[in-house]
């Protein structure tokens, strides 16, 4: 199914720019959008409207009642339709989906501080892990220290005890 569209936009002040818009929707749903012949985005056709003062809600030929509904319109739509005439709704357009950017990016700053916050979390708990395994590696070599010290004293002990032994044995007479 294919749907053109044709739209003249002011080119200079001698005339006029024609320019076709085209979109295609394929029976699987896919869309493609060109613009005199080049494909486009969507958003690139929408532009292409919103710069000429025709919108989503305008028309190129004024219908039978279009004109009463202008009229007997509320100040919002009133308000809707003078913007579109003038031209500002490509700007209001802009405005909107830059906000729309500016909160995305407040949300992602809030997430990474979030994340951030967790983060310091995670390395002041690393930071007393490393301390007390810091303190046990110190505490472990001590104890291994004096284990050794208390081995050699303990050694250096039987060591003289021995040699005490030998000493009487051998100084005492051998009776027969």
């Amino acid at each position: 199914m294919r749907d053109g569209v044709v739209l003249l936009g002011m080119k200079g002040t001698l005339g006029f720019d024609r320019r076709l818009g085209r979109a295609e929707v394929s029976r699987d749903g896919a869309s493609a959008y060109f613009i005199n012949g080049a494909r486009c985005r969507r958003k690139d056709i929408t532009q292409l409207f919103l710069g000429t003062g025709l919108g989503s809600r305008s028309y190129a030929i004024i219908e039978q009642g279009m004109i009463s509904r202008v009229i007997e319109a509320k100040a919002d739509d009133m308000r809707a339709f003078v913007e579109e005439a003038a031209g500002i709704s490509k700007y209001k357009e802009r405005r909107k989906e830059t906000e729309s950017r500016i909160a995305d990016t407040r949300e992602n700053l809030e997430r990474l501080q979030d994340l951030r916050d967790e983060i310091d979390k995670q390395i002041r708990h690393l930071q007393r892990q490393a301390t007390a395994a810091r303190r046990y590696q110190e505490l472990k070599q001590r104890e291994r220290r004096l284990t050794a010290e208390r081995k050699s004293a303990s050694a250096a002990c039987i060591a003289s005890s021995f040699s005490r032994t030998a000493e009487s044995c051998t100084s005492a007479p051998l009776s027969r």
